[in-house]
């Protein structure tokens, strides 16, 4: 059987369980389709109430057939600001939007160009999804509460500057076997990215450089409901973070196993991912964290009424280098929400128990760690397109 080279280099490519996209063209050679969707929602953080973003995006995919079974693509995607200017840092993608810049209504998220031979594979070229997110992507699908545990979103940034989120200047081969898939990529870069601190107060600025990093995934799909993954990436860097100077590799390696359909499909749906980790994130005031295991996992039904139930448990246990000294650092919290599917609306309810355990000598440290991670509540409506 053929492969669509669409499917194999775009889809593989945004590893999410739930894409939705509209196609605008289609003239049986060249395509275009638009997806995304916007989400605005109600959130109370540690006792903090806005009205927030719900990282609300919008992209163009492009596809040409080029005859004789290649096919060439791009794809471009902006995160938009529909609501205005917040403050709550509530998961991950609400720091990278706090740091987009105030007042800002776009961003850059995505932006690649490639070329795919259906028994070849595909290469692309550009900021993309990682083949890290291969791996751990089926659960970070929370409405409110991210899945922060998997080594995706590092250095307070979007996984790009060591490219296991949305990888910069990365470049990605990608090819299936059959019931396997395996994907490379390699970063080639050598640009000093500042960090920002989401909690610190002291004013100290942090810089990193990485020289490079390589990756892959690989892929079984064993049945329709069942696909198992593992993967890793590594890279070296230096830099300053926290006033101390450093030169170290990082690396994760790790698995995951996912069984159900489409997220959004009727029945039974469950993920879960492992890792484990060296000096590949910073904690929430902007320490690195030196070794680390991480646990990620979602679990839901949606009942035939289009109402869908949801659970996850996360946990990242690892040791922060404050000073010199290791402090022990320990991001746990459980999930549950109810969502109601309505066509391409989805309206939610989700909370957020935290059960985090932070200790050291620096007792600032401690505190600084308990603000970041709290209890919580939310409630919106996303509309995909």
């Amino acid at each position: 059987m053929k492969k669509t080279l669409l499917a194999t280099a775009l889809t593989a490519a945004v590893a999410a369980p739930s894409v939705s996209a509209i196609e605008l063209y289609n003239d049986g050679k060249d395509t275009m389709s638009v997806g995304g969707w916007l989400d605005a929602r109600v959130v109370n953080h540690g006792g903090d109430t806005e009205v927030v973003n719900g990282a609300s995006r919008i992209n163009f995919a492009f596809n040409r057939d080029m005859g004789n079974g290649w096919n060439s693509f791009m794809k471009f995607e902006w995160g938009v600001n529909p609501v205005g200017e917040s403050k709550l840092i509530y998961n991950a993608d609400s720091k990278f939007q706090a740091q987009s810049g105030k007042g800002q209504f776009m961003h850059n998220r995505l932006g690649y160009v490639g070329i795919g031979n259906e028994d070849l594979g595909s290469i692309s070229i550009g900021k993309q999804w990682s083949v890290w997110y291969d791996v751990v992507g089926n659960t970070n699908i929370h409405h409110v509460w991210d899945g922060n545990t998997s080594g995706t979103y590092t250095f307070h940034s979007d996984g790009g500057v060591n490219g296991t989120g949305r990888a910069d200047n990365a470049i990605q081969y990608r090819n299936s076997f059959g019931d396997f898939d395996i994907a490379l990529q390699g970063q080639f870069k050598k640009q000093e990215v500042e960090l920002k601190n989401i909690t610190s107060t002291d004013g100290s600025v942090n810089k990193v450089r990485f020289n490079g990093t390589v990756g892959f995934s690989s892929k079984y799909q064993v049945n329709d409901d069942l696909k198992i993954l593992v993967g890793a990436n590594t890279g070296k860097f230096e830099g300053v973070i926290k006033g101390q100077a450093v030169e170290e590799t990082d690396y994760i390696y790790g698995a995951s196993f996912t069984y159900g359909g489409n997220w959004d499909e009727q029945g039974s749906y469950l993920s879960v991912n492992v890792n484990q980790q060296q000096n590949h994130d910073v904690d929430n005031a902007g320490y690195l964290i030196r070794d680390a295991w991480g646990l990620e996992s979602l679990a839901g039904y949606t009942f035939q009424n289009n109402i869908r139930l949801m659970a996850s448990y996360n946990i990242l246990d690892g040791q922060s280098d404050v000073a010199g000294i290791n402090h022990n650092f320990k991001r746990q919290f459980m999930t549950a929400g109810i969502h109601y599917i309505w066509g391409k609306t989805t309206m939610y309810f989700e909370v957020r128990k935290d059960l985090s355990e932070f200790s050291g000598a620096d007792q600032n440290w401690v505190e600084l760690m308990k603000q970041g991670e709290r209890d919580g509540l939310g409630f919106g409506v996303r509309y995909y397109i």
